[in-house]
């Protein structure tokens, strides 16, 4: 493939950005990308970024089926609420160290510190989604005779959506601020 430069790449990404969103955030996605080509920082910007594409795209991976078994199943909660608890009240830099020595000071390090950090909200969220389903709505489906699998996907993850995304917006803030962090 040719290479485009940065400005191929702040290009290409502002058309990525109006066709996923409108032309207030391709305007915005251009004028930072610009700023950081024009201050030499791109190649730092999009390291950062591949980053955190990699560990909040890890994250979901592994977040929202998580999420969607503590939500399902009581069992999965009890084991898995105080696993979340543990990862959160560590400061980042306890579980970074270790996997710098195991790792090395690298990507992959960073990663796993990042999608360690970043995975409690929205495993948290996710549950708590389909959690507050109401009862009445769960019988009705299942009056209905729809499987567990119709269930979840006709109706616990379209009514837990606002609260999966919110986890979702929750997990790549956390990711964005761990790689800051691992950065250093």
């Amino acid at each position: 493939l040719p290479e485009i430069g940065w400005l191929g790449t702040v290009g290409l990404l502002t058309w990525i950005a109006l066709a996923v969103g409108n032309v207030r955030v391709a305007l915005l996605t251009a004028v930072v990308f610009v700023f950081f080509g024009f201050q030499g920082l791109f190649v730092e910007a999009t390291y950062t970024f591949a980053l955190v594409l990699t560990s909040v795209l890890l994250t979901l991976l592994v977040g929202i089926p998580l999420g969607v078994l503590s939500g399902i199943y009581g069992r999965v909660a009890g084991v898995i609420t105080p696993v979340l608890d543990f990862m959160q009240t560590l400061p980042t830099f306890v579980y970074l160290a270790p996997l710098a020595l195991v790792f090395l000071i690298g990507p992959a390090s960073a990663v796993i510190a990042t999608v360690i950090y970043a995975a409690p909200p929205v495993i948290r969220l996710t549950a708590h989604g389909i959690r507050r389903i109401p009862e009445n709505t769960r019988e009705a489906s299942d009056s209905l005779g729809t499987t567990g699998l119709q269930r979840l996907l006709t109706l616990q993850l379209p009514m837990a959506r606002r609260t999966i995304v919110m986890g979702i917006n929750q997990g790549t803030m956390a990711a964005l601020s761990m790689v800051t962090i691992a950065a250093l």
